[in-house]
């Protein structure tokens, strides 16, 4: 496997993977590619300047890359042959929209809020991540890919239709991550002596908590198995607050998503079969403990419980996104409540989501939210 891994989007998560990888042992070039050429190169001069203030000597190289052009993207990376790709693109970041929706009167802001949670989004996060597995595909590189884009739901779509997405990263990766260092802070032992096996909803549980959402957790300290000392949900609960600046306020940094799709290219990239808490594996809904290297992610479950009780804990957290389903084909079914929400608060009517669609419905869905700026910014 070539020791390179390449980065597309270099946004808020995006540079801070960037920072990470340029820091991490393992790997000899970094590869970035955004589709803003002076935000780009800045970005990437300045992860190269810091790394090497570090002790470090990587390669880095930055490509002007729009993910709508697919022939584009193909050409780049048939030129690059990356190791290990992540991808953190989207056509609007989720908390643009949030931004975007607080500046709408009181009265009329819940119900648009309502009307548009993460699953309506959800064109935007997809567009691109399946036109970048779509040029992966054309350019015959092997490389595995880490997604970071609303990978809850878009790496389980990519994957039932038959583009497999390696994992995700972010979302209950920091739950479980803050619960093993408490843990091991209580404890009084080194990080790596405890091992979690943790399950939950992805992004869905760290908006929502663990009151409303099922998870699964067990604790390990040296081996001998240590949950009944503590309170699950009070440690679930704890760990989620640690991502927040203010109780029920928007997060201000994205590092730890950025850490979390680092460290997952760089076990694969290393092949280290760690096990881990990782996100959205296997082309599963949620987060799970899984052991990843260069061959994937595998699922590492306790005896006595399931991949299948384990996927449903995953699957929970969908209706919290407005979705009912992901068929077996990756078409998306909303619930009742999130089409006629959209379609009575947006004028955006969409039942089913169709991977051959997501284009016309990524321009269609930024029609209306950009009437709802012209409206009310």
């Amino acid at each position: 496997m070539s020791r390179s891994v390449m980065v597309f989007g270099l946004g808020d998560v995006g540079a801070w993977v960037l920072e990470f990888l340029a820091r991490s042992e393992g790997v000899d070039t970094i590869v970035t590619a955004d589709v803003r050429e002076d935000w780009g190169r800045y970005r990437t001069e300045m992860a190269a300047i810091g790394a090497t203030m570090n002790g470090h000597r990587k390669a880095f190289k930055f490509h002007v890359v729009d993910l709508q052009d697919v022939d584009q993207a193909t050409r780049v990376l048939n030129e690059v042959r990356p190791g290990v790709i992540v991808n953190t693109t989207s056509l609007l970041s989720p908390r643009l929209v949030r931004e975007g929706l607080a500046q709408i009167p009181s009265k009329k802001r819940e119900p648009i809020t309502e009307a548009l949670p993460l699953g309506v989004q959800l064109p935007w996060h997809l567009a691109l991540a399946s036109r970048l597995m779509r040029a992966v595909e054309r350019s015959g590189v092997a490389a595995p890919v880490v997604n970071v884009a609303f990978s809850d739901v878009v790496n389980p779509i990519l994957w039932a239709s038959g583009m497999r997405v390696t994992c995700g990263a972010g979302n209950c990766e920091h739950v479980a991550y803050e619960i093993m260092r408490r843990v091991s802070e209580r404890e009084d032992v080194p990080i790596d002596e405890v091992d979690l096996y943790f399950v939950g909803g992805g992004s869905a549980l760290l908006h929502y908590g663990p009151r409303k959402l099922p998870f699964y957790l067990r604790v390990f300290v040296r081996k001998a198995e240590v949950t009944d000392k503590y309170d699950p949900v009070a440690l679930v609960e704890e760990a989620i607050q640690s991502r927040f600046f203010q109780p029920g306020k928007l997060p201000q940094l994205f590092s730890t998503p950025g850490a979390s799709a680092a460290k997952n290219a760089m076990a694969i990239l290393n092949d280290t079969n760690a096990f881990m808490p990782v996100n959205a594996p296997q082309g599963l809904v949620g987060d799970y403990p899984a052991r990843l290297g260069a061959k994937g992610a595998e699922v590492v479950l306790p005896p006595g419980f399931s991949l299948e009780e384990a996927a449903k804990i995953g699957e929970a957290a969908l209706k919290w996104h407005g979705i009912e389903v992901i068929r077996e084909d990756g078409t998306v079914v909303y619930t009742d409540e999130a089409y006629y929400g959209a379609k009575e608060w947006l004028g955006y009517e969409c039942k089913e989501l169709h991977l051959d669609e997501i284009e016309p419905r990524a321009r269609e869905l930024m029609n209306v939210y950009r009437g709802l700026a012209k409206r009310y910014g």
